[in-house]
């Protein structure tokens, strides 16, 4: 009778007793390695989705560091125009500092998204969350224009190198036209690029479209020394049709943009007007100077008041560098306008017709 008052499992034998004990152990251990294992997993796919934009990233600070590295070097070269016993070498140590630093941001703009490359590859996915771009129509194009665009910058510094060399020393018919063909064929580069590609597409047609005006203008003064400041009016002219479009896109992007970016925007605005009015009075100076300035590599003319408006050109081009910069941050953390102006236009589209808006959309649109 006393036995059948002993708990269950009390006949147990003391091994099988000993084995489930064990078990329940290693079941609660499992549980726990496989938490984990997925906690890792999740930070692994958490980290290679931060790299998704690595590569835009990296493209679009080559264009900052270009930017101000030659806006400094522009700086130095009027104050060697200012003083002409300075060298020519520190106008363009800035310069190919510049292209170094672009060159390096382009190459390793082909390297930076591969944790997130891999991870798409590994799911079987063109994306891998909502926001992160797609590997096949994002990434994979930004990788393969950067790959030229490594190239152009070699080319860009060919050219430099080729400036640099002419005006150090006389090197003869032979050199300025190698100069020129250089300065011709990135001038043409960049007008491809606004014709077939849409993103600043302004930017780079206005680049291409002065390097051209500029050589036809170089070409056409010849010797005359009088006519000389007619070179810079083309770049003159480009800075102030880029400030006009800016101000037009703006206008046009009011709707999607925050305030924060509607002050930024007019700051760039006004950046580039004081790089205007900067270049306009050194183009004014090397009017009354009446000398062939930087384009002669005989010239001993000094230019007096030029380093004043060249370092007033710097300040609006660093100006600009340094707000495009924040203006990234905040499209990495609010879309580009492009797909906010896109997102709006589809959210009323689908009003229109009595569909329901996503509510991802009308948080973007917000």
């Amino acid at each position: 009778n006393g036995a059948d008052t002993e708990p269950p499992g009390a006949c147990m034998p003391r091994e099988a007793a000993h084995f489930d004990i064990d078990a329940a152990g290693l079941q609660d251990m499992d549980l726990g390695a496989t938490a984990e294992s997925r906690e890792l997993l999740l930070n692994d796919i958490s980290q290679s989705q931060s790299r998704s934009r690595s590569s835009h990233t990296a493209v679009h600070m080559s264009k900052v560091a270009f930017l101000a590295f030659h806006a400094i070097a522009l700086w130095v070269a009027t104050i060697k125009l200012e003083d002409t016993e300075i060298s020519w070498w520190p106008t363009f140590a800035f310069a190919f500092m510049g292209d170094a630093a672009a060159l390096g941001c382009l190459v390793a703009s082909w390297f930076v998204s591969c944790p997130y490359v891999k991870l798409c590859l590994q799911e079987r996915q063109p994306k891998v969350g909502v926001d992160c771009p797609s590997i096949l129509t994002d990434i994979f194009p930004e990788i393969i224009l950067a790959f030229f665009g490594a190239l152009f910058m070699i080319f860009i510094f060919v050219t430099e190198f080729l400036v640099f060399s002419h005006l150090t020393a006389d090197g003869g018919t032979s050199r300025v036209v190698g100069v020129n063909a250089c300065l011709a064929i990135i001038g043409l580069v960049c007008i491809i690029h606004a014709v077939l590609l849409r993103p600043q597409a302004a930017l780079f047609g206005f680049v291409g479209l002065d390097i051209w005006a500029t050589l036809v203008v170089v070409h056409g003064t010849g010797d005359n020394s009088s006519l000389v400041f007619w070179r810079f009016v083309p770049t003159a002219a480009a800075v102030l049709l880029f400030v006009v479009t800016l101000a037009a896109q703006m206008r046009s992007a009011a709707a999607v943009l925050r305030r924060p970016e509607k002050v930024l925007r007019s700051l760039e605005v006004l950046a580039l007007c004081i790089a205007e009015v900067g270049f306009c009075l050194l183009t004014r100076a090397v009017k009354e100077a009446n000398t062939f300035g930087p384009w002669s590599a005989a010239n001993r003319t000094s230019i007096k008041g030029c380093a004043s408006w060249g370092f007033l050109v710097c300040v609006g081009l660093l100006g600009v560098a340094a707000i495009r910069a924040r203006l990234y941050c905040w499209e990495l953390e609010f879309k580009p306008v492009s797909f906010r102006q896109l997102q709006t236009v589809a959210a009323n589209a689908a009003e229109v017709q009595g569909k329901e808006v996503p509510g991802h959309w009308q948080a973007d649109c917000a």
